[in-house]
């Protein structure tokens, strides 16, 4: 049925049929969810890759903890024996033992610490990501308005 109106004086205003603006209405509905949807899988894969990225520099960081946690072991295990040698014998070839200690040691804490250094710079949040999915945010809705807009301006 194809309804046409007339405006209180102010010229004639035909309007299109209340099915057509009804299918026009669905259709960019459909329009606006398929490019939300492209969107929104587009940013989950930018979010997948950035995340990715970060987690590669995991591994640099977790070979120096690695390294630093087996040197300090060996360092506890080279006190416990300079510590049984002083115990057991007192002589000078402890000395040896305690240097090595002392030495592996203060390898291991630099290993340590350099590792802590790179794990603090690693973000796995995808801040690039975030702030594209909230300028997308802001877009649909100013897109949702405008096509509430529009379709009030039809009918």
């Amino acid at each position: 049925m194809d309804l046409r109106e007339r405006s209180n004086g102010e010229g004639d205003l035909s309007q299109e049929p209340v099915g057509k603006l009804v299918h026009d209405f669905l259709d960019e509905s459909k329009r606006v969810l398929s490019e939300g949807t492209r969107i929104l899988r587009s940013e989950v894969e930018s979010a997948k890759s950035e995340v990715r990225r970060e987690a590669k520099k995991l591994g640099p960081a977790a070979a120096f903890a690695g390294s630093g946690a087996v040197l300090l072991h060996v360092t506890v295990l080279m006190l416990a024996v300079t510590l049984g040698m002083l115990l057991a014998e007192v002589m000078p070839f402890w000395l040896a033992f305690l240097l090595t200690a002392v030495v592996t040691g203060a390898a291991g804490a630099g290993l340590l610490i350099q590792a802590r250094q790179k794990f603090a710079a690693v973000q796995l949040k995808p801040e690039q990501t975030i702030h594209r999915l909230e300028e997308d945010k802001r877009w649909t809705r100013g897109l949702t308005q405008s096509a509430r807009s529009n379709l009030q301006q039809n009918t």
